[in-house]
């Protein structure tokens, strides 16, 4: 039976709290056609995941530090990670990328995947190759002093 208005608000979960404890049909005769949607499809969907105290604390720590809140550095951080999966993936079927990494792996495995070693091999090639090399020393940039 009918005994309260129907509420005017945009707040689906207040709406769901009505409709919980009120028939419609007893509504009926105010309700009127809408032609447009209500609530937007395009609305982002909260998410909960659970982390542990120190994983929150570091969060939150990286949050302050780039002067943003929370919820907004994780976003970016999925967002970052959805993008390089895409990229990656994108990639992975490349031929020219797959032979790239396949030589880059076999120049890597013959020097034991020793670091030093391949630096030197570089600077070996780079000395036998005839061309000339430039080394660019610091750049030392003066500082003119103020008077005050």
């Amino acid at each position: 039976m009918k005994n309260q208005k129907l509420p005017v608000t945009d707040s689906i979960e207040e709406l769901a709290r009505f409709w919980d404890t009120h028939d419609a049909t007893d509504y009926w005769d105010e309700f009127e056609e809408v032609k447009e949607p209500i609530f937007d499809p395009n609305l982002r969907t909260a998410m909960v995941i659970s982390l542990e105290p120190g994983e929150v604390k570091a969060i939150d720590e990286a949050a302050k530090a780039r002067g943003v809140e929370r919820g907004a550095l994780i976003r970016q951080w999925i967002l970052e990670k959805l993008q390089e999966s895409t990229i990656s993936e994108a990639t992975a079927d490349d031929e020219i990328i797959r032979e790239v990494r396949a030589i880059r792996e076999a120049y890597a495995e013959e020097f034991g995947f020793n670091i030093r070693a391949l630096f030197e091999d570089a600077k070996r090639r780079e000395g036998e190759g005839g061309r000339k090399v430039v080394s660019l020393g610091p750049k030392i940039v003066a500082h003119e002093e103020t008077e005050k």
